[in-house]
């Protein structure tokens, strides 16, 4: 009778023991699909969001090149990721004009750029918009955007590599140059860019930081050829 009632003791556990397993394994089972699907679900909506982004930022660029900036403004509201947004304001702020016809940011623009350079992650990328940031600001604002360029400047000798440093240096002579016409800064942030250039150990690199350089002195050599 003992041996008996042990055996369905024992087929009692054994029962609840199992289903203790299946149970475990069936909610296992359930949260690891249901992780994968949220997994398949947000990959969707990256593909989804990237994709939507890079077509809403060629609409972008081809609204500004028309300067049907309404448009510019439409598309680039509609943006997702930081560098997007990032690109699509630098644009709208560096061509946007006033009733006169003149390049004139509106403070929205550089707002926006601003709150998108924040959420960058990358330095280097940010530091590229930061001094387009600068280059819009100084129409609006000559004072803050000499600030601003002081603080980017500081980044800039930051950087290590000379091989980063220097189209940062080329985009300030860029900015001299072409927006703030002080021919005085212009030559000094072109010889600081061509010593930078000379430290670029790669020699395509090299030649190519010279190839952009060049390009620029060449767009403005009348100014500079007067000031000799």
């Amino acid at each position: 009778l003992l041996r008996g009632f042990f055996k369905k003791i024992w087929r009692r556990h054994s029962l609840i023991c199992l289903g203790i397993f299946v149970a475990g394994s069936l909610v296992s089972s359930c949260s690891t699909v249901n992780a994968m699907a949220q997994a398949a679900t947000s990959s969707l909506k990256d593909d989804w969001h990237q994709t939507s982004d890079k077509n809403n930022l060629a609409r972008v660029e081809s609204s500004v090149r028309w300067q049907c900036m309404n448009e510019a403004w439409k598309f680039a509201n509609k943006l997702h990721s930081p560098e997007s947004r990032a690109e699509a304001f630098r644009l709208i702020a560096l061509c946007e004009k006033n009733s006169q016809g003149k390049i004139e940011p509106k403070e929205e623009a550089l707002s926006k750029l601003k709150a998108a350079i924040d959420e960058l992650k990358d330095p280097i990328k940010a530091l590229f918009y930061e001094l387009s940031l600068v280059e819009a600001t100084y129409v609006l604002n000559p004072e803050k955007a000499r600030e601003m360029l002081k603080t980017c400047e500081e980044k800039i000798w930051k950087i290590a590599s000379a091989q980063e440093r220097a189209p940062f240096l080329i985009q300030i002579a860029s900015f001299e140059l072409k927006t703030t016409k002080d021919l005085d800064a212009g030559k000094k942030a072109i010889a600081v860019a061509k010593e930078t250039i000379q430290m670029i150990a790669n020699k395509s690199h090299r030649e190519s930081q010279e190839y952009e350089l060049a390009c620029l002195i060449e767009s403005h050599s009348n100014a500079l050829c007067a000031e000799k």
